[in-house]
């Protein structure tokens, strides 16, 4: 007898699957769209009802009354399985799915027995119903089963075929239209469920990848940012509970953005992969790991201890800085540093987390990259905002420091650039990509730059080889912020000439090409001061720009002439540039020349001006003109 049941159990569990949704999430799945049908249930169950009925009344037969009687047992039988199998479907379990599947089956049997009583009737009325009856209610199996389809067509043929049988034992000539259309539709009906289970499947699993890519990098694999911030809500809220202490893994890549400028895109996307698998590797199982964003990570570390979190720490950094193959001469190196917090100690608002787990990692960058750093009170950029509206006038915090750009024909010093510096009293020299981000998004970012303006004038007017000074200028300060009276007040108060100072509009930020932004670059030209488009063409400086204003000077950024060794098409595109330079009438700086192959391009390529660390470190004491000319002849 248990054989009997197990064998039974196996049958129904063979049913409810197909040749493509074999997994248990898709059987629970596909059992659930069925569960969900009740309406079509009772209508059949009420159609079927009707055509008893009518039988009884003509005949006067006692099995339709107990076909009537069986009929509203399965009804109520199988509504009561439905309610069950929902409740039970909701916490991802079977519950009583296969009970159901074995009482449909048992309805559509008992429709079969019914059907055959009625094709052995004498009376044409009472067969042509059945027929009815039988036609509609494989039409109806069809549609509501289909995405179980061997249950489906199981019942087709359980209340189809006892029918067919008694027209078989009892034919009569004027039948023969019902040996075509019963036969003609069961066919067609199998047919269809087939077709209709493989689209619903199809859409199933198109439902489920995009879910999948709502909530994770395609690149990689990872959680993106909205599948981490929904797994950080939920550890938050079970931390509320029950769960103990747990830490945040705040990781960006160390010298990605060269790989990206030198190698192209698809060796950063390479990159990208290579270190997400290397990660997944090192935080296991019970952590959970995410892309963020660009090069940025982040790892969520359950029970653990700040030990822990510093020891998975120095682990990542480690495997991350491991050579990556990439079918070249030479390996890809890239690092990463880590910024940690741990909850509850550094708070509960995943917003305040993740502000002082990405200060913790400026500060680990700060200190020299490849670093781990745990937050500390202070490290937050709302308390770096603050510092820094008190450091700015404090010449014991900022200071500037100029970095000589030279001819390539002369050798000679034609302009300095300053670079803005903060000693901060805790955190040591800070380079402007750690704090300017945060001067920008506080507005800060415009006494900051009046105050790099008046003290690079103010510098510049000292210096005795009569070369130009270049300040950089955030594009946040055009456009109606009176940039144009802050550079007319420190030409003013330091005696530069207008034609001595150059500003530089960076890639911090896109160039809103507005008419107030044009109209202020326009009142600064007029004022003699010329105009430097950096970083060209990376960031958010390009072509278009040109075509919008016409800059005096384009500096191209560093990585462009590093690539032309490894990219022959770089080449060509920069001696487009210098043809369409020359032809405008802007002269091109080349940053980054650091090494003799870069100042040989350099040369090659017709660049009017150079800078890097070849040529001269920033130095608080501007280099004079005979250091600049050893250093471009070397």
């Amino acid at each position: 007898m248990r054989a009997q049941a197990q064998s039974l159990i196996r049958l129904l569990r063979w049913l409810v699957r197909h040749k493509r949704s074999s997994s248990t999430e898709q059987v629970l799945l596909m059992t659930g769209m069925v569960l969900t049908r009740t309406t079509s249930l009772v209508a059949a169950s009420i159609c079927s009802s009707l055509v008893a009925l009518e039988i009884w009344l003509r005949t006067q037969a006692i099995w339709p009354l107990i076909w009537l009687g069986l009929e509203a047992v399965f009804l109520v039988l199988r509504c009561v399985l439905i309610v069950n199998a929902r409740r039970a479907h909701r916490h991802r379990r079977e519950g009583p799915v296969l009970v159901y599947i074995a009482s449909g089956c048992a309805w559509a049997a008992m429709i079969g027995i019914a059907a055959f009583g009625c094709a052995l009737s004498p009376d044409p009325i009472v067969v042509l119903m059945a027929a009815l009856m039988v036609v509609g209610i494989i039409g109806g199996i069809t549609a509501r089963n289909s995405p179980i389809p061997r249950t489906a067509i199981l019942q087709l043929l359980l209340c189809s075929l006892p029918y067919m049988l008694g027209i078989a034992l009892n034919f009569q000539r004027w039948e023969i239209i019902l040996c075509i259309l019963v036969p003609a539709s069961i066919l067609g009906m199998i047919a269809l469920t087939g077709r209709l289970h493989e689209q619903v499947l199809n859409l199933i699993v198109a439902e489920r990848e995009n879910a999948f890519l709502a909530n994770h990098d395609s690149l990689t694999g990872l959680p993106n940012r909205a599948g981490f911030n929904d797994h950080l809500s939920r550890m938050l809220e079970r931390n509320g509970r029950a769960e103990p202490w747990f830490a945040m893994l705040y990781l960006d890549l160390d010298g990605f953005k060269g790989v990206n400028d030198t190698l192209g895109h698809a060796a950063g996307d390479m990159v990208l992969r290579a270190v997400s698998e290397r990660l997944t590797q090192q935080v296991g199982q019970d952590a959970f790991a995410a892309r963020l964003s660009g090069d940025e990570f982040a790892v969520l570390l359950p029970a653990s201890t700040i030990s822990t979190a510093e020891a998975l720490a120095a682990k990542i950094i480690e495997a991350v800085s491991q050579p990556i193959e990439f079918g070249a001469a030479w390996p890809i190196r890239v690092g990463v540093s880590v910024g940690i917090v741990s909850v509850p100690e550094h708070g509960h608002d995943p917003t305040i987390l993740l502000s002082r787990a990405d200060a913790a990692l400026y500060s680990a960058k700060a200190s020299g990259k490849g670093l781990v750093c745990l937050f500390q009170p202070g490290l937050d950029r709302r308390d770096l905002q603050s510092e820094l509206k008190e450091a700015i006038g404090n010449p014991d915090q900022l200071i500037l420091q100029y970095q000589p750009i030279i001819s390539s024909q002369t050798g000679e010093v034609v302009s300095r650039e300053a670079l803005i510096r903060w000693r901060h009293p805790r955190m040591g020299m800070l380079p402007p990509s750690e704090f300017i981000p945060v001067a920008e998004q506080s507005r800060l970012i415009v006494p900051l730059g009046e105050w790099a303006l008046h003290r690079a004038c103010r510098d510049a007017a000292t210096w005795t080889d009569g070369a130009t000074v270049a300040v950089n200028v955030s594009p946040r300060q055009l456009g109606g912020r009176g940039i144009t009276e802050a550079i007319a007040d420190a030409l003013a108060q330091s005696g530069l000439p207008a034609a001595r100072l150059e500003i530089e509009l960076g890639e911090t930020s896109p160039l809103a090409r507005t008419p107030e932004v044009f109209d202020d670059l326009n009142a600064i030209r007029q004022m003699g001061v010329r105009i430097a488009l950096d970083d060209f063409p990376t960031g958010y400086s390009s072509l278009a720009a040109l075509d919008w204003f016409p800059f005096d000077r384009i500096k191209i950024e560093g990585g462009v002439l590093r690539s032309v060794p490894h990219q022959r098409q770089t080449e060509s595109i920069v001696r487009n540039l210098m043809s369409l330079a020359q032809e405008l009438g802007i002269r091109v700086t080349a940053e980054g020349i650091e090494t003799e192959q870069h100042l040989a391009i350099a040369h090659r390529l017709g660049i009017d001006e150079l800078q890097g660390y070849l040529i001269g470190r920033p130095q608080a004491e501007p280099m004079s003109v005979q250091k600049a000319k050893r250093a471009s002849a070397k």
